[in-house]
């Protein structure tokens, strides 16, 4: 295909490390040095070919240039949300300053990779799908994102926040106390335990409050290079603990089921032997805490570096590896991972794969 070298074209996505977690919606955006028409299309980790944009037959793929587009945009009625599996998901741009043709594969292309090397198969499929004529020329980008699968003993957070894409950010695990409600500068996060796979790196506040209406509260780092891990170890709820949040003070301990997490159940985790006059009976006693007091470690995929905490004279912070030190401490994480992501549409679900252009496997322009 020939390259043509008065336009260029960029596509990227709305988190700068490109690591997506099942569930989690994700937005595309595109941008061409000048007006042209544009496609994008996806493959996926199961090497699926998804057509992303334009999504209908009718839609016009024509843009200006110096113009940033989302997909979605604000007008549009869908979300984008990755499902996964685990792997490499692949977003390819294609912009030409002519019409060329668009493959009708708005709902299913039947196209499914099976190269070894994904990327000569797009150069395949943009080679074989999309030229009008020999000497037409193009401007081409891609994009990766890495997809994982989320914690399987962890509840997902109720809270979402939003960062711009170049923030760093950092990992945090709250494993204690079972049904326990979250807040994190004041705001609820969620119920333990309870996993935040995006937390702004810098000092925050956590503030913890089991069923009984306990507090635990106490300010932490945050950290890119280690996890934070809050545990029965560490946190330690007490009558006497007041939040420095007036807010929270007022709400306390939020009932689960009535505050984000419909199926939550309140584990019964021990028996209890009680002797009556007619011998002894033994009854299950419902105990709002893990396995009746007992630490209970929970597997863990994701921490990096060292996940220790000091008190120091400012709060908990994690001890460890420092930068250009950090290694998996799990078998799970790996520095360059090697999982990738599907996405689909909330109202209409599509399969999509996109990353950051300022990641290390991302925003490769192909151009000569």
């Amino acid at each position: 295909m020939k390259i043509d070298r008065y336009l260029d074209v960029e596509v990227w996505t709305d988190r700068s490390d490109a690591e997506y977690y099942e569930g989690d919606n994700i937005v595309i955006y595109f941008r061409a040095s000048r007006d042209a028409f544009v496609s994008i299309y996806s493959i996926d980790t199961r090497g699926r070919v998804n057509l992303l944009f334009p999504s209908e037959p009718d839609e016009d793929n024509y843009v200006r240039g110096g113009v940033t587009y989302a997909l979605p945009g604000d007008d549009d009625d869908y979300d984008l949300e990755v499902s996964g599996p685990e792997g490499k998901e692949y977003i390819q741009i294609i912009a030409s300053r002519e019409r060329f043709p668009i493959p009708n594969w708005y709902h299913n292309s039947g196209l499914i990779a099976d190269a070894d090397d994904i990327t000569d198969y797009m150069d395949y499929l943009n080679s074989r799908y999309f030229v009008r004529y020999g000497g037409q020329r193009f401007a081409f980008d891609r994009a990766v994102i890495f997809v994982e699968e989320w914690e399987r003993d962890y509840y997902r957070p109720v809270y979402h926040a939003y960062y711009p894409s170049w923030a760093l950010v950092g990992n945090v695990y709250i494993d204690y106390p079972y049904g326990g409600t979250v807040y994190i500068d004041g705001v609820y996060w969620g119920v333990a335990p309870l996993y935040i796979p995006r937390l702004l790196v810098g000092w925050h506040y956590v503030t913890i409050y089991d069923s009984y209406g306990y507090c635990w509260e106490s300010p932490f780092h945050a950290s890119y290079y280690n996890t934070v891990i809050f545990d029965k170890t560490v946190v330690r709820t007490s009558p006497t603990v007041v939040s420095r949040y007036k807010k929270v003070r007022m709400v306390g301990y939020r009932n689960p089921v009535r505050n984000g997490y419909p199926a939550f159940k309140t584990k019964t985790v021990r028996q209890v032997t009680k002797t009556t006059r007619g011998g002894r009976m033994t009854a299950s006693k419902t105990v709002r805490g893990v396995a009746g007091g007992e630490r209970v470690v929970l597997k863990k995929r994701y921490v990096r570096g060292s996940s220790k905490l000091v008190r120091t004279e400012r709060g908990l912070e994690t001890v460890g590896l420092t930068r250009g030190e950090r290694k998996a401490t799990t078998a799970g994480y790996k520095e360059h991972r090697h999982s990738a992501r599907e996405l689909s549409s909330g109202k209409r679900r599509a399969v999509v794969g996109s990353s950051k252009h300022s990641t290390h496997e991302t925003h490769t322009t192909y151009r000569s």
